[in-house]
């Protein structure tokens, strides 16, 4: 997957990001290759599935936001913060995962 699609699926303008996009698609396909245990061997012929592109894409743009404040408290004042993807984004994932019975 390429900067390119990563930007076209989000709407963003040429240019956003690109080291951060060069560094972080790898890493989120082999989150996703992992996730649903399976091997996504992208090539011309073969692109990465839909749900896998689109996970990949969301997955980029979320890490690109600051942590979300997962919750508040005014007593003692406590922020809890979300750093984990999610289940929207994971979601895309969901009809790539393979059971494995090992």
């Amino acid at each position: 997957m390429t900067n390119d699609q990563v930007q076209a699926i989000l709407g963003w303008a040429d240019g956003t990001s690109e080291a951060y996009l060069t560094a972080a698609i790898p890493l989120y396909t082999e989150f996703a290759e992992a996730y649903c245990n399976a091997d996504f061997a992208e090539t011309s012929v073969n692109p990465l599935p839909g749900g896998v592109q689109l996970f990949v894409a969301h997955a980029c743009a979320f890490g690109l936001q600051s942590a979300g404040v997962e919750s508040e408290r005014l007593g003692d004042f406590a922020v809890t913060y979300s750093t984990s993807l999610p289940a929207a984004v994971l979601a895309y994932l969901k009809p790539h995962r393979v059971v494995s019975f090992t």
